[in-house]
């Protein structure tokens, strides 16, 4: 009787205890509300930039379930344009034969063009990817095996790429073979969207959702691109894999930040330059990174006073952004060394997978006594170093630069900028004696002086002069042009020196690429994008109620941009706050930088408000970290 009396009385106590914390946790003032606010249904999401497209497996299993059935066959197929809704000027095929065969695909030209033809391997279960579409044109494209054609015509209405890229190309020259039939692959850090020409100088690939950057191929012949345009900055939190289709294989968000360049290692991983000066290798297996190389510290690590020597002899490098210092990276897999372009300084600096220095190519003045067993010497007396040295590339013993002919050593007045010429320059470079030879120098009469492309391909050279001036003013001691655009790039192919392919683009570009448009071990098959995500840093906030002065809110569609964790309000005004408020009223409270916060990642939905003057405004729209 007893016992039961105790069990009593220990059930009043916990049930007195639960009444007095629901009480606790249920005050106006608590941040642990029970009771729902607001509910998100009514309110737009902000979609993060870095992230494409979010359901395109359930497309794979649209396409998978529909040529299996059987209903499409080769007579009447299967034709979705646009599969992926990224890269509009594609489209994919699909039916069922019943023997294994491969498949002739012909995508037929306009305007005296050249046809663009491949195959794909053989199989029953058929999903043919279909590339080089023409915009605002019923595209006609023949498939065909053995004895059996048909036809397919696939409609490709007007679209703005305006918005992408400018679209005034000139084909002055093509005598290249009528059996070649690459693209011409063009992009950059800034300005412009990838983009891919024909030889007649019609646009044939691109993707949309703000992919820019360089357009770099994989082994595996995969893309790897940057996919986040920040307002004001170049920086990118994320690179994602991609094929031609659209179709997102891995996205990474980045500890550091991504800004131009990346090459692949022979194992897998990549190098990639990031933000204060640094190449990252990174594992693209499971979005780690492996090693730094902080080429700040590097320099430093010979030099402690080097830096001081830079400020003297460079003007204007209190002008350069961080995001300015690397404009070369690449791998040679012959010594196992990396080199790297360092802009400011005109710079190549080749270092081991140590990290230790190998060689430097730069003006001897440029660098203290203690660089003297490191700097490359010039095997001519009437040498000329290069300068800018934008898109450096070391193979076996060889390297091709674009000389702009300027850097921060010198003036930047128009008078000076206008009389520039860049050059494509190949040298040899003996590792032991550190002595290095001019072999070649291809010029014209352009005026550039930054970015630029160039590569060697056995008997071919690709040149991109790419930030020719049509126009200057002078009314200043800089460079001023006149209205845009105003400035050129042009493409020219060499074949044993001689010149068979020239295109001239209204747009500066910086990366230059002919290569086919189609993979030959393209495979198509049902893809989960893999997410390779890390917690990022977040600015400090204040956690405070808005129950109450949510009621009061007005109605204000400010516009905002989230990338990553970076959410940033496209708001003229000073002095406000932005409050993160969830569906029970919890607000947080963050004081933005120049109108963007960083988010604490993980709190779920969150509406956005701004609270300026003690006025609360409710912009109808949240984010869901």
């Amino acid at each position: 009787m007893k016992k039961n009396k105790i069990i009593v009385i220990v059930s009043l106590i916990v049930l007195l205890i639960g009444i007095v914390l629901i009480t606790y946790f249920t005050k106006e003032d608590s941040m642990l509300s029970p009771e729902k606010l607001i509910s998100f249904d009514k309110y737009n999401l902000i979609k993060d930039q870095t992230i494409l497209l979010s359901d395109q497996s359930k497309t794979d299993d649209e396409i998978i379930q529909k040529v299996e059935s059987g209903l499409f066959t080769f007579e009447k197929p299967l034709v979705i344009h646009n599969p992926y809704q990224v890269s509009p000027l594609t489209a994919i095929i699909g039916f069922k034969t019943e023997e294994k065969v491969p498949i002739k695909v012909k995508v037929k030209a306009r305007n005296n063009g050249k046809d663009l033809v491949y195959t794909t391997k053989e199989n029953t279960n058929h999903y043919i990817p279909i590339y080089g579409l023409y915009m605002d044109y019923d595209n006609i494209i023949e498939i065909s095996y053995k004895d059996k054609i048909n036809t397919i015509n696939i409609p490709v209405e007007k679209i703005d790429v305006n918005k992408y890229f400018d679209i005034n190309t000139i084909v002055n020259k093509n005598n290249l073979s009528s059996n070649d039939n690459d693209f011409i692959f063009l992009s950059t850090f800034r300005g412009s969207y990838s983009v891919a020409y024909d030889q007649s100088g019609e646009i044939r690939w691109f993707l949309t959702n703000q992919i820019y950057k360089e357009l770099n191929k994989l082994s595996n012949g995969n893309y790897l691109l940057s996919n986040s345009n920040l307002v004001n900055t170049n920086e990118s939190p994320n690179i994602l894999e991609v094929d031609a289709l659209g179709k997102i294989y891995s996205n990474y968000s980045l500890e550091n930040n991504y800004m131009y360049k990346f090459v692949e290692l022979p194992d897998g991983n990549i190098l990639y330059s990031s933000t204060d000066g640094k190449i990252i290798e990174l594992n693209l297996k499971n979005g780690k990174v492996e090693k730094i190389y902080d080429i700040n510290k590097i320099i430093k690590n010979i030099d402690e006073n080097q830096q001081k020597l830079f400020e003297e002899k460079f003007q204007g490098l209190d002008e350069i952004e961080k995001h300015d210092f690397i404009n070369s990276l690449y791998y040679d897999e012959k010594s196992d060394s990396i080199l790297i372009g360092i802009y400011p300084y005109s710079t190549l600096i080749n270092i081991n997978k140590d990290g230790d220095i190998n060689w430097i190519f730069a003006k001897p003045e440029y660098y203290s006594d203690k660089f003297t067993k490191y700097l490359l010497t010039p095997a001519d007396e009437n040498f000329v170093y290069p300068l800018g040295n934008y898109n450096s590339k070391y193979k076996d013993g060889k390297l091709t630069l674009m000389d702009n002919g300027w850097d921060f050593s010198m003036s930047s007045s128009c008078n000076i900028a206008s009389q520039l010429k860049s050059s494509a320059r190949d040298f040899t470079i003996d590792e032991t004696t550190k002595k290095i030879t001019e072999t070649n120098k291809y010029t014209k009469d352009y005026s550039s002086h930054r970015l630029g492309d160039y590569t060697v391909d056995g008997n071919s050279r690709y040149v991109m002069f790419a930030y020719i001036f049509n126009s200057f003013i002078d009314k200043t001691d800089k460079c001023t042009m006149h209205s845009e655009p105003n400035f050129d790039s042009k493409i020219i192919i060499l074949n044993n020196e001689e010149e068979v392919f020239e295109m001239t683009i209204s747009n500066f570009y910086n990366y230059l690429d002919k290569r086919p448009i189609h993979d030959k071990n393209y495979e198509f098959k049902k893809i989960e994008t893999k997410y390779f995500d890390i917690k990022r840093e977040h600015d400090k906030y204040e956690k405070v109620s808005y129950k109450e002065k949510f009621k009061n809110a007005i109605i204000n569609n400010l516009p905002f941009v989230l990338s990553g964790n970076k959410l940033q309000a496209l708001y003229n005004e000073n002095n406000y706050k932005i409050i993160l408020m969830d569906e029970y009223g919890n607000g947080y409270k963050y004081t933005p930088q120049n109108n963007e916060i960083k988010v604490k990642q993980g709190e779920g939905k969150l509406l956005i408000l701004i609270e300026k003057d003690n006025k609360i405004y409710n912009t109808g729209q949240y984010i869901n970290l």
